[in-house]
């Protein structure tokens, strides 16, 4: 009996080292999918990117999934769960979950920035037709050097306002040019009269050679001009410096933003700031899901309304729109847990519900 009794407390410490070695959340058993709900901006952008759609884009997401209504609602329900897996803007990630690397690349700004983290997308503001002076000064701040540091420094990655109108006038300019090609081509082509064959012939070839080194000069002083570039892009690492510096304007008024629950955490801070430059001004927001917000802008309820998907063809028709960040979305799991990647159609067949064990899973 007196070896029994001993041998008790013996092996109560022996359960207590073995408890502290293996590791508490072993990645075994049915995964447990938490997705945003319907109209969220962060669910419809992600299921389009991994592909949780059929082939009609619907979406897919296994109905077995636990819903929440918002950024706070995943992270609570993963972090209270070893066997849950959700995903939540990248910019909302802290030390409460834990996001795992996708095909070997983290989620960060500087890996979405060189295209390697695949699982990225806008946020978006959009407006109405009559937007009022205290509004868009508003979003002249957004997109000034002052507002895309924030936007930087809140973990976002920093966008240009000015780089989509120059895209589209760059492909403009493009079409016009291969237009003007194309009839200068069908002129060469027409035959000149037989007493002038020999003389064109010459001139052509003349031409022809004088053309080709001025255009081998051009490509090469673009080349060099881009290479200077891109150079110094890459050092910057930002495109922060090449924005214009905000001044206030002494407006007055108040602005309503509404929508997307995964833009407002930026927006909040970008809107004290913005008061605090202009205090005449009052800003309200309401965080309430991207679909709801594109609809208050549409229907006037909202100055500007917050996405974090891109505007359908029907909403963009109605609206305009401006990027205001570029932001990951982190595919998350508990923070214990033994997960470290996972491929991209793993993610997809998760979320499908065609994986359903974490030993199918995890790699």
């Amino acid at each position: 009996m007196k070896k029994t009794l001993k041998a008790l407390p013996l092996l109560a410490t022996a359960g207590l080292v073995l408890s502290s070695v293996v590791p508490a959340f072993a990645q075994e058993g049915t995964i447990n999918v938490v997705s945003r709900e319907d109209g969220s901006g962060t669910r419809g952008a992600f299921v389009e990117i991994v592909g949780v759609v059929d082939e009609n884009d619907d979406d897919m997401t296994t109905t077995s999934a636990a819903i929440q209504n918002g950024t706070n609602g995943v992270m609570q329900t993963v972090a209270g769960d070893p066997n849950a897996i959700g995903y939540i803007s990248l910019g909302s990630l802290d030390d409460t979950v834990k996001a795992v690397t996708v095909d070997g690349a983290e989620a960060t700004p500087e890996a979405i920035n060189a295209g390697e983290y695949p699982i990225a997308r806008p946020f978006v503001v959009a407006w109405g037709e009559d937007q009022s002076d205290v509004s868009a000064d508003f979003l002249t701040f957004i997109h000034s050097q002052e507002g895309q540091t924030i936007v930087e420094e809140e973990g976002y990655i920093a966008v240009d306002a000015s780089a989509s109108a120059e895209d589209e006038e760059s492909s403009e300019e493009a079409s016009s040019e291969e237009t003007t090609e194309e009839a200068s081509s069908e002129e060469t082509t027409e035959e000149p009269a037989e007493g002038e064959e020999s003389a064109g012939a010459e001139e052509a070839a003349s031409e022809e050679e004088t053309t080709e080194e001025e255009a081998s000069s051009e490509e090469t002083t673009e080349e060099e001009s881009a290479t200077e570039e891109e150079s110094t892009e890459e050092e910057s690492g930002s495109v922060v410096a090449s924005l214009p510096s905000y001044e206030a304007a002494g407006l007055e008024g108040t602005i309503e933003v509404v929508g997307s629950t995964s833009v407002t955490p930026v927006m909040e801070v970008l809107a004290e700031e913005y008061m605090a430059l202009n205090p005449d001004v009052t800003i309200n927001i309401t965080s309430n899901g991207s679909s709801a917000g594109i609809e208050a802008a549409t229907g006037g309820a909202a100055d500007l309304g917050m996405s974090s998907r891109e505007l359908t063809e029907d909403e963009a028709a109605a609206l305009n729109q401006a990027n205001i960040a570029l932001d990951g979305i982190a595919v998350v799991v508990h923070p214990e847990s033994t997960v470290e990647d996972l491929s991209l159609e793993t993610i997809r067949s998760i979320f499908l519900g065609e994986v359903t064990e974490w030993e199918e899973a995890a790699q």
